[in-house]
C-alpha cells in the first residue's frame, strides 16, 4: 500500500501543485497501474491534439484540456521519485531477448520434429524388413496337395524324420534370429552314387569299358581288353568287384581312346549316356540320377543356396 499527498490548485487560469498534508489518496498497486495506464491514454490524446490546442491558445480559447496533461506529469514524476513504475527498460530488454530467442525455439522445434519424423521412418524401414524376412520363411514342407513357391516340394519323399529335420533347417535360417544371408549359403554334394547311379550294377567307366571292347565295331580290342571286359562283366553279375580289377581298368583305360581328341572323346560320352539304361524303361544312362535328390537341390536352390558338385570320375566324362 503507497500513501500519495497532494492538492492541486487553480487559480486565475493557471495550475499550481502543492502538497497538502490533510488530505490522504490510498493508492494499492493495481490502482497504481491501472491510472498510469489511463493518464497515458490521456497523454497520447493531448499530444495527438498538440497542435489543435495551440491554435485554440492563439484565438483565446484556452478550455483547459492541459489540465489532465499535468495531472499525468505530476503523478508520472511523483511514482518515478518513489519508485512505482514498472521498469521500461527491463520489458524492452526482455522483448529484445524474446525476438532473439524466438527464431532458435522454432529451429529447436524443427529439428525435433524433424528427428521424430527420420526416427518414426526408419522403425517402420526396420519393420517392414522384419515382415519381408518373416514372409519368406517356411515353417513346414507343406504336403502333397499344397503349393511351395510354385511346387511342391520333396514330393517323393516320404514323411519322415529326414524330411522333417530339412524343412526345420529352411525354416530356421530364413528366420530374422537365424537369418544366414545368401552369399553364405553354400551346399557341397557328392555325384558318384549319391545324386547319380554309381555301381548299376557297376561304375560308369567300366561299363564304357566294356561297351567299347564288345559293342564298338569301329575298334579293335587287344586280348588283355578283352579280358579285363570280362572281369568287368563277371563282377556286375556277381555283384563284387575284386580288388584288383580298378587297377587293370585305369592301367589300360587310356589305350581305348588314345587317337581321339578331347572334343571326339567328349562327344563319344555323350553318345553313349544317350544309350538306353540297361534294367530300365524310358531311361538313358544319362538319366540314371536320383529323383529325391534332384528334388533336394532344388529345393534349397529355391531358397538362395548356391550348389556345387564333386566327383571322382574322370572329369572329361562327367
Amino acid at each position: 500500500m503507497n500513501i500519495v499527498q497532494f492538492t492541486i490548485k487553480n487559480n486565475d487560469n493557471s495550475v499550481k501543485i502543492e502538497p497538502d498534508i490533510s488530505r490522504d489518496i490510498l493508492f494499492d498497486d493495481d490502482f497504481i497501474f491501472g491510472v498510469i495506464n489511463n493518464v497515458r491514454i490521456i497523454n497520447d490524446k493531448i499530444k495527438n491534439n498538440k497542435e489543435k490546442n495551440l491554435n485554440n491558445e492563439n484565438k483565446g480559447n484556452n478550455n483547459g484540456d492541459e489540465f489532465p496533461y499535468i495531472v499525468f506529469l505530476l503523478i508520472k514524476s511523483f511514482m518515478e521519485k518513489e519508485n512505482l513504475l514498472p521498469d521500461i527498460e527491463f520489458q524492452k530488454k526482455s522483448k529484445i531477448r524474446l525476438i532473439i530467442l524466438l527464431p532458435i525455439l522454432v529451429i529447436l522445434l524443427a529439428l525435433t520434429i524433424c528427428f521424430i519424423v527420420l526416427y518414426i521412418l526408419e522403425k517402420n524401414k526396420n519393420s517392414e524388413k522384419e515382415e519381408s524376412n518373416n514372409s519368406d520363411t517356411t515353417s513346414d514342407i507343406p504336403e502333397d496337395d499344397q503349393s511351395y513357391h510354385g511346387y511342391t516340394p520333396l514330393s517323393s519323399w516320404n514323411n519322415c524324420t529326414a524330411k522333417t529335420k530339412l524343412s526345420e533347417f529352411i525354416s530356421k535360417i530364413n528366420s530374422a534370429e537365424y537369418y544366414v544371408p545368401k552369399e553364405d549359403r553354400i551346399a557341397v554334394f557328392d555325384l558318384d552314387g549319391t545324386l547319380y547311379q554309381e555301381t548299376d550294377p557297376t561304375y560308369d567307366d567300366w561299363k564304357l569299358y566294356y561297351y567299347r571292347v564288345y559293342n564298338d565295331t569301329n575298334f579293335t580290342s587287344t586280348e588283355e581288353q578283352k579280358q579285363i571286359a570280362d572281369a568287368i562283366k563277371q563282377a556286375s553279375i556277381d555283384n563284387h568287384m575284386p580288388d584288383d580289377l580298378n587297377w587293370r581298368v585305369a592301367s589300360t583305360y587310356t589305350q581305348l581312346f588314345y587317337n581321339m581328341t578331347i572334343e571326339e572323346y567328349q562327344q563319344y560320352i555323350i553318345n553313349f549316356i544317350n544309350q538306353p539304361c540297361e534294367g530300365y524303361e524310358n531311361m538313358k544312362r544319362g538319366d540314371a540320377f536320383y529323383k529325391p535328390m534332384l528334388e533336394l537341390i532344388e529345393y534349397i536352390q529355391k531358397n538362395d543356396f548356391n550348389v556345387y558338385i564333386t566327383s571322382g570320375t574322370d572329369r572329361y566324362q562327367v
